[in-house]
């Protein structure tokens, strides 16, 4: 049991360091974002996909550590959290799990907020971009994808454009 709960332990530490870096990647979005590097924020999206693919492999070994840990402790798997978990240990043992709980999700939360953000500049971008071209491609007939108000579906955007086709 002892050594379940050290895997546990390794693994949260684990997850706390890759969400760490997701947090930074995040503020690096942003930056990219804003500054236009469409190179970097290509290679940043990368590295998401990279560190939320570790995520997932540890979180997928850290519920198989927990089902043994639960049964040793006597505690519904279904039922089991970190704070429970954590009721039923030594307190240095659980101080350091309600340590890395706590971390998590500040972490966690601190990269919703991140997330939000990015996605509104990256939306703003989007209309941005879409109301230039208008203005330079001013074209009746072509319908635009749109992500957002239509569900996904084609509209139609008419633009007065800059310049006059026939000229």
């Amino acid at each position: 049991m002892l050594s379940g709960l050290g895997r546990v332990t390794e693994i949260l530490a684990s997850q706390l360091q890759i969400y760490t870096r997701l947090l930074e990647a995040a503020k690096n979005k942003r930056d990219q974002v804003i500054a236009n590097r469409v190179d970097l924020l290509e290679q940043t999206l990368q590295e998401e996909i990279e560190l939320l693919s570790q995520i997932e492999e540890l979180e997928a070994e850290r519920s198989v550590v927990m089902m043994s840990v639960c049964d040793a402790l006597g505690i519904d798997p279904e039922e089991a959290t970190l704070t429970l978990l954590a009721e039923k240990l030594p307190e240095d043992q659980s101080a350091r799990l309600l340590e890395l709980r706590d971390s998590i999700l500040s972490t966690l939360d601190e990269l919703s907020s991140l997330s939000q953000v990015n996605e509104r500049l990256i939306r703003d971008s989007l209309r941005l971009i879409n109301y230039s071209l208008g203005l330079y491609f001013p074209d009746d007939n072509d319908s635009i994808y749109d992500s957002g108000t239509s569900g996904g579906q084609l509209t139609k955007e008419k633009h007065k454009g800059l310049f006059d086709a026939k000229a």
